[in-house]
């Protein structure tokens, strides 16, 4: 049998849909809607009068298996989203299931031990990147990286590439000099679903060891001509997001710190929390970060300067 046009209509809805949500996250909301559905009808209706009430158990279910905090509250992030998209009434925000929640986060809270590299520390990590990089190549390379990440908050899924075999990041035809300035199309980024992108203008500094102008002139001149990604090896292969992890905890173990406590997001929160600390007010900040809510103040770390 051909199928209807109402069939036709979910299909291109669920398209759209889907182009909504980074890919990551479409999937795991789509497992967790199975996973609620799945339990819904195992549930022996003479048990409950309300879909709510199923849902606490589910809750409840979560929590006596020992999942985080954070599985559950995606979990039900997944169940709220099918939930609003068939335009039924979003039960994972009951009082009581908040309660449940703030009681495992009571309970259970994890501290996040990322550190940020606010500008003093940018300066000393590019210091040792010559004892750490096997050619001068290799420094231009990372001395460029590390400056745009700070100065631009870039987060590492808007700068490399995720493996040798996918490309991403930022893009050769994405950043040039514009009258002395560093102009960078981000084309996609994760508070930007919908690829409408984003320009960054990045001016000279008067340190010139972390100058991203000027850095961005030296890695210029010694880059292959290639299309493709803009951060590559001599070789011409893409600079991934392991390699990037890699070099940053070489060149902070290098200076006596612990790695742990670091890792590519740490250009991203030191961004933020530099700016906290020169004085500059919310509005920059967010828009600095590319945040658009009052999540921007889980960055600004200045007690773990």
């Amino acid at each position: 049998m051909p199928p209807t046009s109402v069939e036709f209509s979910i299909a291109r809805i669920s398209k759209w849909l889907s182009m909504s949500l980074a890919d990551k996250t479409w999937h795991a909301y789509i497992a967790s809607w199975n996973e609620w559905m799945k339990f819904k009808t195992s549930f022996p209706k003479e048990h409950y009068q309300r879909d709510s009430d199923v849902l606490l158990s589910f809750v409840l279910e979560q929590v006596e298996a020992q999942y985080s905090l954070s599985a559950i509250t995606k979990k039900l992030a997944g169940i709220s989203f099918f939930l609003k998209v068939q335009g039924e009434a979003d039960i994972t925000k009951s009082f009581l299931v908040k309660q449940i929640l703030r009681g495992v986060g009571r309970i259970t809270r994890s501290v996040d031990i990322r550190r940020p590299i606010t500008l003093s520390l940018l300066k000393d990590l590019v210091s040792v990147l010559p004892q750490i990089c096997y050619s001068r190549f290799e420094t231009m390379l990372f001395t460029l990286l590390f400056s745009v990440s700070f100065f631009g908050a870039l987060r590492v899924s808007e700068s490399v590439s995720q493996s040798k075999r996918s490309p991403g990041g930022i893009g050769s035809e994405d950043i040039h000099l514009v009258e002395g300035k560093l102009k960078i199309i981000l084309k996609k980024s994760k508070t930007d679903k919908v690829g409408r992108g984003t320009t960054i203008w990045l001016g000279n500094s008067t340190e010139q060891s972390i100058c991203p102008v000027l850095a961005f002139r030296h890695y210029q001149q010694v880059r292959p001509c290639l299309p493709g990604p803009f951060f590559i090896h001599s070789d011409g292969s893409f600079l991934t997001r392991f390699q990037f992890v890699k070099i940053l905890k070489g060149a902070v173990s290098k200076l006596d710190i612990p790695p742990d406590h670091y890792n590519t997001h740490s250009f991203h929160i030191g961004a933020a929390t530099q700016a906290s600390l020169m004085g500059l007010g919310e509005e920059f900040i967010k828009r600095l970060g590319r945040w658009n809510s009052s999540r921007y103040q889980l960055y600004v770390r200045p007690t773990l300067v």
